[in-house]
């Protein structure tokens, strides 16, 4: 990503990947960065995507920003026309804060927003439920 990065400082896509590069191996902080580079330079361009969106709400999640998580995954339902992994975003979060009832019905929610053709959202979902 280090040599793609020195190709395009432009696309925000390279900072996205790298946010997202970062978030996997635990470096949140180091993530939040790259993510907030691709959102200034993605408002240059055209609108921010869901999955976008989505690092930023992960982000907050392992900063334990409960709140603000639940805020972003809202506001990406609102957006993005519910996509399966806003769902299970806030599923997470309502229970990380302790509304395990919301929490279940937003799993439930992914579930029938993944269907048949997204499995890996769904069996995410799933485990939430499960957990």
């Amino acid at each position: 990503l280090d040599t793609a990065q020195s190709l395009s400082f432009t696309d925000s896509r390279v900072w996205e990947a790298k946010g997202w590069c970062e978030l996997l191996q635990g470096r949140v902080e180091a993530a939040e960065l790259h993510f907030q580079k691709a959102s200034n330079v993605r408002s240059n361009q055209f609108e921010a995507d869901s999955i976008l969106m989505l690092g930023h709400g992960v982000v907050s999640v392992y900063l334990n920003e409960m709140k603000s998580a639940a805020h972003v995954f809202v506001k990406c339902l609102r957006t993005f026309w519910c996509p399966p992994g806003a769902w299970i975003g806030l599923g997470y979060s309502l229970a990380l804060m302790g509304y395990a009832d919301l929490s279940m019905d937003c799993f439930e929610r992914a579930v029938r927003a993944a269907g048949d053709r997204n499995p890996v959202d769904k069996i995410e979902a799933l485990i939430g439920l499960a957990t």
